[in-house]
């Protein structure tokens, strides 16, 4: 297997675009100013690294049938909060270091990513996603995939098959799937809306809200673990937080928050 190693010299606001057909990708920490890329891979003639700005393209030529057949494994060595692009066909994207913003899009493959300190956006049509902290907006959309994240600023999410699982959110969540069950371990924004066809719903709220709640089901149970109460702790201007739940074939269960995952 041939190897190519390049570095380039970057600024401050740096960008990291990857497109590439089938392999892994691995972006790992690395030194402060620079963006250090290896790959590995038969016919290293047909990929292509090219800097324009602060933004490092990292893409395999179109030459026909030679490009379906490439086949690439890249580690990018980065600086912590660069913004990463990356758009992929049969391949692993795994990000060890905390990035400023994702843009990602998978045919078939997994995710994994550390931290992600503004949005996060993932399009996948088969694989799963496996995310840290995510402080701005996560938007995931695809066909089929199971979705891990330890907390999300906002969350809109629709899948066609796939479970959502969310440790903590702090606005507004909507979340839509299929098939799959659906949990958010603590939900501290005042809007909250989940639709499934068959899954089971949970929802883990902090302590001192209020709760304006529809939850349906047409083969399930609905369920609390809060007791009911006449008069509702004083909230000051805090809204009170509008829960709506739809499932077709699925349990919904509302309890107290989840204690945050060590």
């Amino acid at each position: 297997m041939n190897e190519r190693t390049e570095r380039f010299e970057i600024g401050p606001a740096a960008r990291l675009d990857v497109s590439l057909p089938a392999g892994n990708v691995v972006v790992t920490a690395g030194e402060a100013g620079a963006i250090d890329v290896t790959v590995r891979g038969a016919n290293l003639e047909l990929f292509r690294m090219e800097q324009r700005g602060d933004t490092v393209y990292l893409s395999v030529e179109r030459s026909g049938l030679s490009r379906l057949r490439a086949h690439y494994d890249i580690v990018a060595s980065v600086p912590a909060g660069i913004e990463l692009a990356a758009k992929l066909a049969a391949a692993d994207l795994t990000v060890e270091v905390e990035i400023a913003a994702l843009n990602a899009s998978l045919s078939s493959g997994d995710l994994r990513t550390r931290d992600v300190a503004g949005p996060a956006q993932v399009k996948v049509a088969s694989g799963d996603m496996r995310l840290g902290d995510v402080r701005g907006k996560l938007t995931v959309s695809g066909a089929s995939g199971d979705l891990h994240a330890e907390s999300a600023g906002e969350l809109e999410v629709a899948l066609a098959s796939g479970d959502v699982d969310v440790g903590h959110v702090a606005g507004r969540a909507q979340v839509n799937t299929a098939a799959g069950d659906v949990r958010i371990g603590s939900f501290d924004g005042e809007v909250c809306e989940c639709r499934t066809m068959s899954g089971d719903v949970r929802l883990g709220i902090p302590p001192g809200r209020t709760l304006d709640v529809d939850a349906r089901t047409l083969t399930g149970d609905v369920r609390s673990l809060f007791e009911p109460k006449d008069d509702g702790p004083d909230l000051g201007d805090r809204v009170p937080a509008s829960i709506r739940v739809k499932t077709m074939a699925g349990d919904v269960l509302l309890g107290p928050a989840a204690q945050p995952r060590s």
